[in-house]
């Protein structure tokens, strides 16, 4: 199957089955690893994707427990689960050079904890949106975890129900969009609606929504030597322009663009700007 001119693909791992894509490239392109946000799929990248066009080899894995990949096997939706994930799908991949890796938002986190522990695995890091600190003060934390996981724990009928519902969608579609463009809204709208429900289980999905709590780039970012973009719009909801400064002081190796009115849906919101960015810093000497 084909989406978007790229090929679905399946891949047993020993952590879960995973579905990723993969276009058509020109001989001897670089290789982009793209890991998508929380509660997206493989089609959240599509649009950065098709910018950046054949001249890269792309793949993009729908992340364990969403969309078409399986959840975990035999195991729960934590970091390190996720990170090993990441290991297992990138050396399964037998690329003949070292990939460059990208992730969006949620993905950021997951990205980053991988490339912290294995930095010789890839060549350039770049982060849309990252999770720069924590979503929330430590001290509301368990306000927050303590109803995801009852409804991680409900029959999965009633917590798909409730988890899975266009009001939940909405709600978050209108938290992170910024731009003013009324045909773009309602098709990120629409988008939002047709992906961010397909999570197979809800304790899949609640998992990695404690993860997005309690994890996030900063805890990571001092021990990643290698070259790293960070791109994020300047009115980012969920994590502001403040806390993107702040996060890249902690690299030793950065380049930080700021996309102006722009929220945290770049990929969405601006992808020709986002490719661009992308590009020149992938070539980059």
């Amino acid at each position: 199957m084909y989406t978007n001119g790229m090929q679905e693909k399946v891949i047993e791992l020993p952590s879960s089955t995973i579905h990723y894509w993969q276009n058509k490239a020109k001989k001897n392109a670089p290789t982009i690893v793209m890991v998508h946000g929380f509660r997206g799929t493989h089609h959240g990248l599509l649009k950065i994707a098709t910018n950046l066009g054949d001249k890269y080899n792309l793949i993009i894995p729908d992340l364990p427990g969403f969309g078409a990949s399986q959840p975990f096997t035999g195991a729960n939706s934590s970091l390190p689960n996720f990170v090993k994930f990441l290991q297992e799908f990138i050396d399964t991949l037998e690329l003949k050079t070292k990939p460059h890796l990208l992730a969006h938002s949620f993905g950021t986190i997951i990205a980053s904890a991988y490339v912290a522990e294995n930095p010789s695995a890839i060549n350039k890091l770049i982060l849309l949106s990252p999770v720069a600190s924590a979503p929330l003060p430590e001290l509301l934390q368990p306000i927050v975890i303590a109803p995801t996981k009852l409804v991680g724990a409900m029959p999965e009928k009633l917590g798909h129900h409730l988890m899975g519902n266009y009001l939940v969608t909405d709600i978050m579609t209108l938290y992170s969009t910024k731009t003013k463009d009324p045909e773009l809204k309602k098709w990120i709208k629409a988008e939002h609606r047709r992906y961010f429900n397909t999570f197979v289980t809800t304790k899949s999905m609640t998992d990695a929504f404690i993860v997005s709590l309690t994890d996030h780039v900063a805890t990571f970012a001092p021990k990643i030597p290698n070259p790293t973009l960070i791109v994020y719009g300047d009115k980012d909801n969920v994590a502001g322009a403040k806390r993107q400064k702040a996060l890249s002081q902690l690299f030793t190796n950065v380049k930080s663009k700021s996309i102006p009115k722009t929220g945290h849906l770049i990929p969405y919101e601006v992808p020709e700007a986002v490719a661009k960015a992308i590009d020149d810093f992938v070539h980059a000497k």
